[in-house]
């Protein structure tokens, strides 16, 4: 408690300071941005705090205008997470998520077959739950059903599996993380076309059904014996339930709104508008989730810390800090965009890959690297929508320590808990792997889907 008191007195005393220095206001926008990064890489405290406290400082100051901030406030990002957070917590309250994540258990025999299947159900499960942490703990009932089948070994192993493959399969769908809706706003903030649901999907899901598959795959080979892998399982004598009314009335307003994401390139509408009508839906008229519920299962914290990401890095661009910043790299940029595109791409990958390592919020990420590979893009010889999604795959990769993400943290804790060292091992090969991956589908299936052009 001491250590974050300390913390937070220092933060105060440099936001002080910052608000009475005559700066320019790109010199402004770049030391509150950087003061906030230190403290989200380095301290306790708590990152949307951080992020509002700076994001005062600059309303203050005048470099980010008022009119600014409210048109952030507004943005689609944010009610686009409110309401997929409202129907991720009625498909957790009626079980359906359950459904989803336990429909395998019956059907494995051995314990390598049961580590496929987990992997193959939690894919679906990104879409349903917009968050990472969620998603892991949704799991949990799955993990501990699990465990009861598996020799000590294999259940340590299943614990660390199932945050793996969680965060090696977000990139399936544009609500798989706030990183991702961060991202995209940031692009419509410059001017750049966003990535649209549909899209995601089509340019996301093959990536994210490979990493998952290649997760699975390193985990067993590091984790397990082949006899381990092999080794009967006790039987699951559990019966499945029929699907209740309430299961369905969530899955028919899930598959809704999904179709109003998908199509949103042909109706133009708000996505946050789908994702609120059916969050309204779930509590009135269907009665699904109260009021209180449903707001309470909001996670305001990340809502918050998301408003003030995309207010600072707006401050950022707005003011021409983010150009000024990356003119001094724009030769190596431009040197090694003239290496070819696998050259770029693979650099932009290795430093994204690599940006957990110093900040571990994913969402801070996003604000943080986004607006630079925005605009160095072209140096790349990148579109900057090619260059930002590449980016978030690299920025989702966070298996290297327990602290890198609170999937992994969900997991490692308590009784029965992963090992550090195999989450270590399982991380240098698992990242060398997304590289590889990055690369090939950098050759193929983006050129193929139109992401990556030239």
């Amino acid at each position: 408690m001491t250590r974050r008191v300390l913390a937070a007195s220092a933060g105060a005393a440099v936001l002080a300071g910052l608000l009475t220095a005559p700066l320019s206001p790109a010199m402004t926008a770049v030391l509150v941005f950087g003061t906030a990064s230190l403290f989200w890489a380095g301290t306790s405290l708590p990152a949307w705090g951080v992020g509002l406290a700076a994001t005062m400082v600059l309303v203050v100051k005048g470099v980010l205008p008022e009119a600014a901030a409210l048109a952030v406030l507004r943005s689609d990002a944010l009610w686009l997470v409110i309401g997929a957070f409202v129907m991720g917590a009625a498909a957790v309250a009626v079980g359906l998520a359950g459904r989803i994540a336990a429909w395998g258990s019956r059907r494995t025999r051995r314990a390598d077959q049961l580590f496929w299947l987990v992997t193959l159900v939690l894919l679906p499960v990104t879409f349903l739950v917009p968050s990472t942490s969620a998603r892991a703990a949704v799991a949990l009932p799955l993990h501990r059903n699990l465990s009861t089948r598996l020799d000590p070994a294999a259940a340590r192993a299943l614990s660390l599996l199932i945050p793996c493959v969680v965060l090696a399969t977000t990139i399936a769908a544009l609500t798989g993380a706030a990183s991702h809706l961060v991202a995209n706003d940031l692009l419509a903030t410059m001017g750049f076309a966003p990535v649209g649901y549909g899209a995601w999907i089509v340019h996301g899901l093959p990536f994210a059904v490979m990493a998952g598959a290649a997760t699975c795959l390193v985990v067993m080979q590091l984790g397990l014996t082949r006899p381990e892998r092999k080794a009967p399982l006790a039987e699951d004598r559990s019966v499945p339930l029929p699907w209740t009314a309430a299961e369905r009335r969530v899955a028919a307003v899930w598959l809704v709104i999904l179709a109003f994401w998908c199509t949103s390139p042909w109706h133009r509408l708000p996505m946050g508008l789908g994702a609120m009508a059916g969050a309204i839906l779930i509590v009135w008229p269907l009665r699904i989730l109260a009021w209180r519920r449903a707001l309470a299962a909001i996670a305001w914290d990340l809502v918050a810390f998301m408003a003030a990401a995309l207010l600072l890095a707006t401050a950022l661009i707005e003011t021409g800090a983010a150009a000024g910043l990356t003119a001094g790299i724009r030769p190596w940029l431009e040197g090694l965009g003239t290496l070819g595109l696998p050259a770029a791409i693979g650099g932009l990958a290795l430093v994204t890959l690599g940006s957990h390592l110093l900040i571990t919020s994913h969402t801070a990420r996003a604000a943080i690297v986004v607006p630079a590979v925005i605009v160095t893009a072209p140096a790349l010889g990148l579109h900057p929508t090619a260059a930002v999604f590449i980016a978030t795959v690299g920025m989702n990769f966070c298996m290297t320590l327990p602290v890198s993400s609170k999937a992994l943290m969900i997991y490692h804790t308590g009784s029965g808990g992963f090992d550090r060292g195999l989450l270590l091992r399982a991380s240098v090969v698992l990242a060398l792997v997304h590289l590889g991956l990055i690369l090939a589908f950098s050759a193929t299936w983006w050129r193929w889907t139109g992401l990556i052009q030239g």
